[in-house]
């Protein structure tokens, strides 16, 4: 009788030890799966950063969508050419009569032809330091805050290094606006350049090693805001744009 109790109590403890076992391993599969999950993830699908062994939130992050950084640069540019206005009313020189003024396509592909081009070359500082200064410290402009997206380094998915920054804002905006005639070429090349990266990177992107993701929280839609503040940006960008040419061509 006490023979058949034994047995009955160790097969209840081996039954119990299992049971715990196999809780446990519920539990540490759950709790894996809940770090692949908690990852942020882009809102339209997009390749998955490749050859980011560092940690698994890098391994998991997706690349920005081409409209959202479309999108970001409208916003960027929007903000630096109102700053941009602000350094023309207080550098500008006063309009004098001449008779060899270039003209404006001329002025378009060399900031220098003109004879305010020290006002070119203060647009263009303040322009690599507003990109060079937020990249710097936190990976994103306003516009790619807005629209959730920051520049990680494309080997680590992490902060890009002060140096990658540094070449990433020599490439563009800098060569790309002060360099004559070429910078031209270098900055549509550049745009250009994210149609044929399968990473969805720009020139400037792959010299500095870096891409730019998805940093949205999981579940939040590409549709309704973000479609609405494109759309608006759009509109806005192409009035300021045909307002700035309107006045640049009446000047």
């Amino acid at each position: 009788m006490l023979d058949h109790v034994d047995d009955g109590v160790v097969a209840q403890v081996q039954a119990e030890s299992a049971k715990q076992e196999s809780v446990g391993q519920a539990r540490q599969l759950a709790f894996h799966k809940g770090i692949k999950s908690g990852i942020p993830h882009n809102r339209t699908a997009g390749a998955t950063l490749a050859g980011m062994t560092t940690t698994p939130q890098a391994a998991t992050w997706t690349t920005a969508a081409r409209r959202h950084r479309f999108a970001a640069f409208l916003v960027d540019n929007l903000i630096l050419l109102v700053a941009n206005a602000l350094i023309g009313l207080m550098l500008k020189p006063p309009a004098q009569p001449r008779t060899d003024e270039p003209g404006y396509l001329t002025t378009l592909l060399n900031p220098y032809a003109d004879a305010d081009w020290p006002l070119q070359v203060a647009i263009t500082v303040v322009g690599a330091a507003y990109f060079w200064v937020q990249h710097a410290l936190w990976g994103q402009t306003l516009g790619k805050r807005l629209y959730r997206l920051k520049v990680v380094s494309a080997a680590t998915g992490a902060m890009p290094a002060r140096r990658q920054i540094g070449i990433r804002t020599l490439v563009h905006p800098l060569l790309g606006s002060a360099v004559p005639y070429l910078g031209s070429v270098l900055y549509l090349v550049d745009a250009l350049w994210i149609f044929g990266d399968p990473r969805r990177r720009c020139l400037h992107d792959i010299v500095a090693g870096t891409v730019v993701v998805d940093v949205s929280a999981p579940g939040t839609k590409a549709s309704g805001t973000s479609g609405f503040l494109t759309g608006l940006v759009v509109v806005l960008a192409a009035s300021a744009a045909f307002a700035l040419i309107t006045t640049l061509l009446a000047a």
